[in-house]
């Protein structure tokens, strides 16, 4: 079951939903609709919708704390639309961090950068012999991670700093 706290809207998701128009039901959401309020926006949905970290924060914690229950309940393809990645994989039956088992080599990963990059012949041999990948990296693992979830799917720029501080500075 999902409630839906403010305005009705048309559900196009086949799941149940129920209402509640009555403002916040707990103190802690009154708590934070008053922080949104003492912020300067009408309501804490005003604040969601100016701020997309806090947005994706939510996300984040919705897709960890209930992504099984919406996996079982909610086609894939709907959960990739609100942006529950996570949940929508598990729900296709291959969960996210399956498909991560297999390591992946700073090496390859900085090759693939050259599909916007020129890259360097001198950094292209650093990250093949620098013996880090997914497995014994923890950074690197991290930054393989949200590059595939699309962190930075706008700014590859960031990914190739990232990877050409890794290669430059990492004593392994």
């Amino acid at each position: 079951m999902v409630i839906v706290i403010g305005q009705e809207i048309k559900i196009k998701y086949n799941m149940k939903a129920k209402f509640i128009n009555e403002g916040f039901a707990t103190e802690e959401g009154r708590k934070l609709d008053s922080i949104a309020s003492l912020l300067g926006y009408d309501d804490l949905h005003e604040m969601l919708g100016d701020n997309p970290g806090l947005y994706e924060a939510c996300i984040e914690w919705i897709d960890a704390t209930f992504g099984d229950q919406l996996a079982e309940e909610i086609d894939p393809d709907q959960l990739e639309e609100l942006g529950l990645w996570d949940a929508a994989e598990q729900s296709r039956g291959r969960g996210v961090n399956e498909s991560l088992n297999e390591s992946v080599h700073l090496g390859d990963m900085y090759r693939e950068m050259g599909t916007w990059f020129d890259l360097s012949p001198k950094m292209i041999k650093a990250a093949d012999e620098s013996g880090i990948d997914t497995k014994n990296n923890e950074n690197f693992a991290q930054l393989v991670d949200e590059w595939r979830d699309g962190m930075y799917d706008e700014d590859p720029y960031y990914v190739m700093q990232q990877l050409e501080a890794i290669i430059v500075w990492d004593p392994q």
